[in-house]
């Protein structure tokens, strides 16, 4: 039985790899909270494979299935009705406030799915330890640079390197004088 409580862990662990590498796919559907109702279909699913399993009842599950796909609806239509909200003396696209809002409902979500899979302090253990993976699977798939870090001299710089430098703040310079932020650029100063 600890075997079906761990690939069903495991099950909630590749979902959270795939929300955090792909989440940005659902930018198309703007409106429709995409990853709210595919980990509220995956809270369903894991809790009747559960169940089959002899790992945990029914109980519970269809009140905060309900409950989600409620807000996963509810959700769409405002972002549907209402593309822009006012916020002060601002109007913001209601897109920006679900992309917030179908950040958090899924990984709501997948704690209560994770705790739902085990028992007393294991279950504790296994919700404690989400907020610990999902920080280690969003340095790798944020923060964390591929390939090597330079090592030794640097190239000696060419004869172009610092006319395009001067050329970059010249033009930068007169952006600046045209907006009339600035009147003179750093080079021209030192002069």
């Amino acid at each position: 039985m600890s075997r079906d409580r761990a690939l069903l862990t495991a099950v909630w662990v590749v979902a959270l790899w795939i929300f955090l590498r792909y989440w940005d796919v659902t930018v198309r559907a703007e409106a429709i909270l995409v990853w709210s109702a595919v980990f509220t279909a995956l809270f369903v699913a894991a809790a009747w494979v559960g169940s089959r399993r002899c790992i945990d009842d029914m109980k519970g599950v269809w009140s905060a299935a309900i409950l989600w796909t409620g807000l996963v609806i509810v959700g769409s239509a405002i972002g549907l009705l209402f593309p822009l909200v006012p916020i002060g003396s601002r109007n913001v696209q209601s897109v920006a406030l679900l992309r917030v809002f179908d950040l958090i409902v899924p990984l709501w979500i997948l704690v209560r799915g994770v705790h739902r899979v085990w028992v007393g302090r294991a279950a504790v253990a296994a919700a404690s330890g989400v907020p610990v993976l999902l920080l280690v699977m969003l340095w790798w798939l944020t923060v964390r640079m591929s390939g090597e870090s330079h090592e030794g001299a640097l190239l000696p710089l060419t004869a172009r390197r610092p006319e395009s430098g001067l050329s970059l703040e010249r033009r930068l310079g007169e952006r600046r004088r045209r907006r009339g932020r600035c009147g003179r650029s750093r080079h021209e100063r030192s002069r």
